[in-house]
């Protein structure tokens, strides 16, 4: 199997590390190697931990109550596409269990109260640039530990970005580390949002980012 396949056994982590986690009200996995992290307590407040029993529903972040209930939850039973345990832990193949016909499926079927945070990006629909789905490039930049969205004219806080399976340039991490900024092809460190990051060729970008929108189905 190869290290994806790992993925598939995120749903029982609460049950397999349950004596670590005794002391703690939620556990979760994500990402590690292409998440940048924002303020997440701003989104996941004590009032969100309170009311709800999952936070998130992809794998690149969630969270779960740690309680018997969610623990066990991916031993629940389910019918087609709803995937079961014993199928997806003895086979080499790659079932992300962890997302739609996983724990997206069981939570739907058990009525698990889901807290679901929007503001995120997953800029991987164009290779080029980053575009939301408006079609409005930004590039994101963390700084005191708040991760940003940045337009030409605006900004918005998210709670994380997902930068699937990008390679960039990666500057030298300077000593004193006070922003990140991630662009299309660069990370910088301790340089400011500016006009020249959103000053690349458009026409041919526009061209390749709606024929993506067509080909993928995704907005």
């Amino acid at each position: 199997a190869q290290p994806y396949k790992l993925c598939d056994f995120k749903p029982a982590f609460g049950l397999i590390f349950s004596e670590h986690l005794k002391k703690y009200d939620f556990w979760g996995y994500c990402d590690v190697s292409d998440l940048l992290l924002g303020d997440l307590r701003s989104f996941f407040t004590e009032d969100v931990l309170d009311r709800y029993e999952r936070c998130q529903y992809l794998g690149h972040i969630s969270l779960y109550r740690n309680n018997e209930r969610m623990n066990t939850l991916f031993m629940s039973q389910g019918k087609y596409p709803d995937l079961n345990y014993q199928d997806v832990f003895t086979t080499n193949d790659s079932c992300y269990f962890d997302e739609y016909r996983g724990m997206y499926a069981k939570c739907l079927v058990n009525d698990v109260k889901t807290f679901v945070e929007t503001r995120w990006r997953d800029p991987q629909v164009n290779k080029d640039e980053f575009y939301d789905s408006r079609g409005r490039k930004f590039v994101v930049r963390w700084r005191g530990g708040h991760l940003m969205v940045c337009y030409e004219d605006s900004e918005v806080e998210i709670m994380y970005a997902h930068f699937f399976r990008r390679k960039f340039e990666i500057e030298t991490v300077p000593q004193h580390l006070e922003s990140i900024k991630v662009t299309p092809r660069l990370v910088s460190f301790n340089s400011d949002v500016c006009k020249s990051d959103f000053d690349r060729p458009e026409p041919l970008f526009r061209i390749k980012y709606e024929l993506s929108k067509i080909k993928k189905n995704k907005y």
